[in-house]
């Protein structure tokens, strides 16, 4: 017996630790065994395993089926039948009994499923029909999650059930019996084996049992006991910062495609590493400004180019500067001005007392004068001269007079007026003697400064 309790124990423990199989998701039960009735014990229960108590014959049966209520709760509908065989009965008769009931599962989902029940029905008893009511106890042991055995005892009774209908005059203790016997009282056992029939709901399809799913109203994965990781990363969605696309667990799930430390969602530049300060973007020639602001992202500039470098230091950045090395004007590309052509030193030739243009000098004078038009920022000085043939005054007003005949022909090719002035220094300045013709023939003169 001591050894029966301690095995008795160690099923306890173990089963209470252990999950159950007859679960909310799998609703119906069916149960089948054997059922015994005993209607002396309740008034002795000394005599609790005496033959002439056992009141059956043949196959004593009860088949039972149950429904899923609520947790710890479940219905139940059970009929009975046994052959009633008291040898002190003279009546002997086949007992009949459909009852509906409630169990409370205390120890629910467990391997060891402990209940206590009640039901309520009618009962064929010495061919009445009788209303019945019992309450007892019981429990399973689960050994898979579709099968079991169970164990229950009850006591019942009968309304309605007249003691004259068993006459007991043959029992040793009828004089008991008459005093303190009451056939509405009985006890009732029955065991056998409960099967929980269907498969276990998987709501989601995911292949993992409701019971067993964390998210079970959500396709998931057993890795993450049904939850789901919608973008692979290992990273179960409930805890993905985002959950659609793939990250490191070191940024929540979040990735760093161009891994700067820098979350995609939070980087300006996701596909380019930068540093903080830029929001990830990069700034490669290191100027302070980023690579998409930066026209020229290769090389350091100042920001009022727009991060393009000015070498030269003229305005002009490099790239549209033909000369970035050196300073220059914007009209030649970033290049300094080429210097002024030379002008055409012209010197024009008189003949005593004359100021009017032979045709040589006219063909030096149109060279000056397409010169001048070519480049409008030539503007000329025409000084005439003569020799020492004549008085002071006379050869001054000759002197002007042969340079007023050259600006008068340049003006006449084209060339502006208020481009070209006139002097005249009459026999002051001359550049040759005026002992001989020779030298008299140069000082008469006309020179286009």
């Amino acid at each position: 017996m001591k050894t029966f309790r301690t095995l008795l124990l160690i099923v306890f423990t173990i089963s209470a630790f252990s999950a159950s199989a007859q679960l909310y998701d799998k609703k119906w039960t069916i149960s089948a065994g054997a059922y015994f009735n005993d209607f002396v014990v309740p008034q002795q229960f000394d005599k609790l395993f005496t033959d002439a108590h056992w009141n059956h014959k043949g196959i004593p049966i009860r088949v039972s089926g149950g429904f899923y209520l609520a947790k710890h709760f479940t219905g139940i509908a059970q009929f009975s039948m046994v052959k009633l065989d008291n040898p002190y009965w003279e009546d002997k008769d086949q007992f009949f009994e459909l009852d509906l009931g409630v169990q409370w599962r205390f120890l629910y989902e467990k391997v060891f499923d402990p209940y206590l029940y009640a039901t309520i029905g009618g009962a064929s008893l010495q061919k009445n029909i009788h209303f019945a009511y019992n309450g007892g106890l019981g429990f399973n042991i689960w050994v898979t999650r579709s099968i079991g055995f169970y164990a229950e005892a009850a006591y019942g009774g009968f309304a309605g059930v007249d003691p004259k209908e068993f006459d007991m005059s043959a029992d040793p203790d009828y004089e008991y019996y008459n005093e303190k016997y009451n056939v509405n009282d009985n006890l009732n056992y029955s065991f056998g084996l409960r099967f929980c029939p269907g498969k276990e709901a998987d709501t989601d399809g995911d292949g993992i049992p409701d019971r067993d799913d964390a998210c079970p109203e959500v396709f998931g994965v057993e890795e993450f006991d049904g939850c789901p990781d919608t973008d692979g990363d290992g990273i179960q969605d409930s805890e993905d910062a985002c959950p659609e696309v793939a990250g490191l667990a070191e940024f929540n799930g979040c990735p760093d495609t161009d891994g700067d430390g820098i979350i995609d969602s939070e980087d300006a530049c996701p596909l380019d590493p930068g540093p903080v300060e830029f929001n990830g973007c990069p700034d490669t020639d290191g100027d302070g400004i980023i690579d998409i602001e930066d026209a020229c992202p290769l090389d350091p500039g100042p920001v009022e180019f727009n991060g393009c470098p000015d070498t030269d230091g003229d305005g002009i950045i490099d790239i549209e500067d033909d000369c970035p090395n050196v300073p220059g004007v914007p009209e030649y590309n970033g290049c300094p001005p080429p210097p002024p052509p030379p002008a055409l030193e012209v010197s024009v030739l008189f003949g005593t007392d004359i100021f009017s243009l032979n045709s040589e000098d006219k063909a030096e004078l149109d060279a000056l004068a397409e010169q001048m038009i070519a480049d409008e920022s030539l503007s000329v000085v025409a000084v005439g001269h003569t020799d020492n043939t004549g008085s002071e005054e006379y050869n001054q007003g000759l002197s002007e007079r042969r340079a007023q005949s050259v600006k008068d022909y340049l003006v006449e090719k084209g060339v502006a007026a208020d481009r070209i002035s006139t002097k005249g220094f009459g026999e002051t300045k001359p550049i040759a003697t005026n002992d001989t013709d020779e030298g008299r023939a140069q000082n008469r003169r006309v020179d286009v400064e």
